[in-house]
């Protein structure tokens, strides 16, 4: 078990607030003055805290927004006034998906073709902040082991995932990415996966995930790299946050 503290570049000390949790917090947020705070709970329901206005403000106590119980949870803030919680179903392993826009709404299965997504273990979600036109990945472990995406975009009106796409590679865990947009205003997205062999492969996407892309290379690392910051880049604004979990033996 572990109790989520949050630290902020503005906030010197660790600030407590409460609760228990099986897996580390989630951070995100849907301007440059508001901080959301999600957990999983010892039972799997999803919770959610959140500071609004000022940094002196307080956040809120912690609400549970979801009876759906779930093993694992990701999440982008995918341009303002949106954001989008990704998790695992405890009891089928399938993919779902809850919008916040800012209102609250219901997890849904994500479905491609109309079937389910399975998958294994935890998952990665990415996007290019870019109000405009945002896109939305997602990379999990499906249940062949199979490394595997699907994405959104807004210029398709956020319909149902484009693409289930499996690259030759089977895994052992969720790969990492990291997103960076080039001198050109192009996005790459450089997504690393560990092996059944526990070897370390990395590989790059353009802005699509699709036409371009370099084959898996191999990396002489013994392990992923940390590729989870959490914060928003909002009107020139950043704010870095950093969740500590205290383990409670």
């Amino acid at each position: 078990m572990a109790e989520a503290s949050l630290e902020s570049v503005n906030v010197p000390n660790p600030l407590s607030l409460g609760g228990k949790t099986t897996h580390a917090p989630l951070v995100l947020s849907m301007s440059d003055k508001d901080i959301d705070v999600f957990h999983i709970g010892l039972a799997g329901k999803l919770y959610r805290s959140s500071r609004t206005g000022d940094f002196k403000a307080g956040f809120s106590g912690w609400s549970n927004i979801s009876s759906t119980l779930i093993s694992s949870m990701t999440g982008v803030s995918c341009g303002t006034n949106r954001m989008d919680i990704f998790a695992i179903a405890s009891e089928t392993n399938y993919l779902l998906h809850k919008l916040i826009d800012p209102r609250d709404h219901d997890f849904e299965v994500v479905k491609v073709d109309g079937k389910p997504i399975t998958m294994l273990g935890e998952i990665t979600a990415a996007t290019f902040e870019n109000d405009t036109n945002p896109n939305l990945f997602v990379f999990y472990r499906n249940e062949n082991n199979w490394a595997s995406m699907v994405y959104w975009t807004k210029a398709r009106g956020w319909r149902a995932p484009r693409l289930e796409q499996e690259w030759e590679i089977r895994i052992s865990g969720a790969p990492r990415v990291v997103t960076y947009r080039q001198t050109d205003n192009s996005y790459i997205i450089d997504v690393f996966v560990r092996d059944l062999k526990n070897q370390v492969h990395t590989k790059w996407l353009d802005f699509f995930g699709l036409g371009q892309h370099r084959s898996w290379q191999l990396l002489p690392l013994g392990s992923l790299p940390s590729t989870h910051p959490t914060g928003r880049n909002t009107v020139g604004t950043f704010h870095l946050l950093t969740v500590k979990c205290t383990v409670i033996k």
